[in-house]
């Protein structure tokens, strides 16, 4: 997510800890109920969309309706989130696509082989008079088979 989109989390954030701090206060002011310190409020908005709230949830109507909504709205916030980091762990990044035989052999830090260099493909790249085909014949690399594998160790 950008910056500005983690300054308005923040800010919402914040806010809304704000608001619940206030109805908490004139709520038991008017009808009597505990209270709620500024800090816990602020905490208390933190915790859910952390998805770890405090175990005390407020004890009055205005208190519960205004978490209710809290809790939709982190609901929102980090399915967003998670979706955007899900996505850029994903998607690391595309390379440009590869169109000719010359790309390649340009391109730095790309190597390339094949499993068998026999038969019809290794005619094809030795006799080919192309000349990208044959630099790109030179830097091949070939795998060994699972015999030549054990002699070489």
């Amino acid at each position: 997510m950008t910056g500005e989109v983690w300054l308005a989390v923040v800010v919402i954030a914040a806010v809304w800890g704000t608001t619940l701090w206030l109805f908490q206060k004139v709520w038991p002011l008017a009808l009597g109920g505990k209270m709620f310190s500024f800090s816990f409020a602020l905490f208390y908005s933190w915790g859910v969309m952390l998805e770890d709230p405090p175990t005390r949830p407020p004890n009055n109507l205005t208190g519960q309706l205004l978490v209710g909504w809290w809790l939709t709205g982190c609901l929102v916030i980090t399915s967003s989130y998670r979706s955007s980091l899900i996505s850029h762990i994903v998607v690391q990044g595309k390379s440009p696509a590869i169109n000719s035989v010359e790309e390649l052999i340009e391109r730095d830090g790309w190597s390339w082989g094949a499993a068998d260099m026999t038969g019809a493909f290794n005619t094809f790249f030795s006799t080919n008079p192309n000349s990208a085909m044959q630099k790109l014949y030179k830097q091949m690399q070939v795998q060994l088979s699972p015999v030549e594998q054990i002699s070489t160790k």
